[in-house]
């Protein structure tokens, strides 16, 4: 099958709109994923990824993913895809727990999240002053258990 063939293949399922920044959908069921899925020819490939290796090239690495720019899983716009790590992804959606918790600067008794007061362990940030306050407590129960 010739890319001009895949290309109009493509597009035909995609709904382009007049607007400058308004996304381009894709007007197909997703299938069991929230990502819709499109048929190259060759492989079953994300709509997203289709549309984004057109515009930009293969995956610059093994690890890249599309990020979707404007935050909508059926968009296929070429200016709002672009290539970037699950990082990136997970830290650009403001609605993520993680984007949320990357944002935070101090813990919720108001400690920072810096210097000698953060503590980093397995992927989470802890805040070191709660933490010896914690021992603390814990250290007092105890003694007063074995009076």
């Amino acid at each position: 099958m010739s890319s001009a063939t895949v290309a109009a293949r493509f597009w035909k399922y995609v709904l382009v709109t007049d607007g400058q920044t308004d996304c381009w959908l894709w007007h197909r069921p997703p299938g069991r994923s929230r990502y819709p899925h499109f048929w190259d020819g060759q492989r079953t490939v994300g709509a997203h990824v289709w549309s984004c290796e057109t515009a930009y090239g293969p995956r610059p690495t093994r690890d890249s993913v599309v990020l979707h720019l404007c935050e909508n899983p059926r968009c296929v716009r070429p200016d709002h895809l672009k290539w970037g790590t699950q990082r990136e992804n997970l830290l650009m959606g403001a609605a993520t727990i993680t984007a949320r918790n990357a944002a935070k600067t101090h813990c919720p008794q108001g400690h920072p999240y810096t210097g000698d007061n953060l503590r980093v362990r397995n992927g989470g940030r802890f805040c070191r002053a709660c933490q010896q306050a914690s021992n603390q407590r814990r250290s007092r129960r105890t003694e007063m258990e074995i009076q």
